[in-house]
């Protein structure tokens, strides 16, 4: 059970990072053009 028992929100945080990302375009292609600014963006996650 322990093994498992963080997969729900490891599943509910990257489904939400990744439809931030679809919903701000700008966000995203920022992103991709600038791929140093990641750690920052991957910091943010647990926010969301």
């Amino acid at each position: 059970m322990v093994v498992v028992a963080g997969h729900e929100s490891t599943v509910n945080v990257l489904g939400n990072a990744v439809l931030a990302l679809l919903q701000h375009p700008d966000q995203l292609r920022q992103l991709r053009e600038r791929p140093e600014l990641m750690p920052g963006a991957v910091g943010g996650v647990p926010a969301i």
